[in-house]
């Protein structure tokens, strides 16, 4: 049985980069849930499946970063941490 990749020393477990596109998570929204939020677009959909189209290349971003569909057609980019 293989096991899920984790950063070292997170506990986390994140989407290895050998992942096969698309596939279905759960965004969970885990910042400033408020109205006046940079990212209020984002806290009201959380809890919601999404189709993680793509991991972000390391060209693109220092982070774990993943494009996501909603259900809705919105397209964004969350942290690895925010899909269950």
């Amino acid at each position: 049985m293989r096991r899920a990749w984790t950063w070292p020393g997170s506990g986390e477990p994140s989407l290895h980069h050998y992942t096969r596109y698309p596939l279905t998570r759960v965004f969970i929204y885990r910042c400033w849930e408020s109205p006046h939020s940079a990212d209020a677009h984002l806290w009201r959909r959380t809890k919601q499946r999404v189709t993680v189209l793509r991991q972000l290349k390391p060209a693109e971003s220092d982070f774990e970063i993943y494009e996501v569909a909603f259900q809705d057609g919105i397209l964004a980019h969350v942290f690895a941490d925010e899909l269950a």
